[in-house]
């Protein structure tokens, strides 16, 4: 990826879901467009990034700022994660395996 502050600070990001993998940590790195990109490839979607206005969009970008990352991050081409590392497969298969149950998501109280 290069340098390390490339892609600006780094916020972890918090994976809850009844369908992700149990007291995992994923090093995927990821940003606000990896959720998009995750519903991209979830669903079978066309990328934001890879829709005829935003290649226009973004050969403008490079020509009024001359910057080429302006946009949609969740197109093929960018460096960013999907986030499926945080998922089980097993699990985002319909019936593979079962969903989590609610208690996985609680913190218990901490008592003195």
């Amino acid at each position: 990826m290069g340098d390390a502050l490339e892609q600006g600070p780094r916020i972890p990001a918090i994976v809850i879901s009844p369908f992700s993998l149990v007291h995992a940590v994923s090093h995927e790195a990821s940003e606000h467009g990896s959720v998009i990109k995750f519903i991209d490839a979830l669903f079978n979607l066309t990328p934001l990034a890879d829709l005829p206005d935003e290649a226009a969009a973004t050969k403008l970008g490079e020509t009024l700022f001359g910057q080429s990352t302006l946009g949609p991050s969740d197109g093929a081409k960018t460096k960013i994660g999907s986030l499926f590392t945080a998922f089980d497969f097993g699990r985002l298969q319909q019936g593979a395996a079962g969903a989590l149950p609610p208690s996985y998501a609680i913190i218990p109280s901490r008592r003195s």
